[in-house]
């Protein structure tokens, strides 16, 4: 009895014009799906690639979307390698918002997001997922001593901003596996989060390396192979 009354409250949920936002299908990921497929790929390979494992690092979380995606992926391939969760847990630092408005002249009214995060329910939240290589790092990534990670299979570094993009990939990579993968979210040109692909082209310029786009806003760093084979790799499938 029970369920056929709960069938006919989703039957009514998705029919009624009125109520059908409450259970239409979404897509709530942040990321493209041509992103996270990358970054799947990313995760598999490097995990049979590399003589010694690494870990997987995500460099802003927010609420944790990408983070559950990917650690079930690594769930369902029996992949027990550690994945670090780097975040603030509390929004953009005064430091690096002072940054963004007194030098890339923005408006410090646009970066007043992320501040509901949390570590604890965060952490709660991986636990309830029933992740047990997830571990969460409350950190400024300005400041993070990458060393402790090393070596780093796959990064994601999604934090918008300038100077935590570039930090997160000048300190991250001496600290690369032999063969590695590193993801930059943002990376376009005319938004209030232009700051991250500033800082990817200044990256890869200083370190003389390729420009790889992923779609339209994705900066990619390849470690351990021909980088040209690389470049029409990315372009073939994104």
């Amino acid at each position: 009895m029970f369920s056929t009354g709960k069938g006919m409250v989703k039957k009514i949920l998705f029919r009624s014009s009125f109520l059908n936002g409450l259970s239409r299908p979404k897509y709530e990921f942040c990321l493209s799906p041509a992103q996270l497929s990358w970054l799947c790929r990313a995760i598999s390979e490097t995990r049979s690639a590399n003589r010694q494992p690494g870990c997987i690092v995500e460099v802003g979380v927010a609420r944790g979307m990408t983070t559950t995606f990917l650690l079930k992926h690594m769930e369902i391939e029996e992949d027990s390698r550690r994945y670090y969760c780097l975040d603030t847990f509390g929004g953009f630092t005064a430091e690096d918002v002072d940054y963004e408005v007194t030098v890339r002249d923005k408006r410090r009214r646009d970066y007043g997001g992320f501040a509901y995060n949390d570590l604890s329910a965060f952490k709660k939240n991986l636990i309830k997922n029933g992740f047990k290589n997830g571990i969460a790092i409350k950190a400024d990534v300005g400041r993070f001593d990458f060393s402790v990670l090393a070596p780093i299979d796959v990064m994601l570094v999604d934090v918008d901003l300038y100077r935590p993009t570039l930090c997160a990939l000048r300190d991250s990579y001496p600290f690369l596996n032999s063969r590695a993968f590193v993801m930059v979210d943002d990376v376009v040109a005319g938004s209030i989060y232009d700051g991250a692909g500033e800082a990817y082209h200044e990256f890869i310029k200083s370190e003389n390396l390729p420009c790889i786009m992923l779609g339209k806003n994705a900066g990619l760093i390849i470690n351990g192979s021909d980088p040209a084979a690389e470049t029409n790799s990315v372009l073939a499938h994104s």
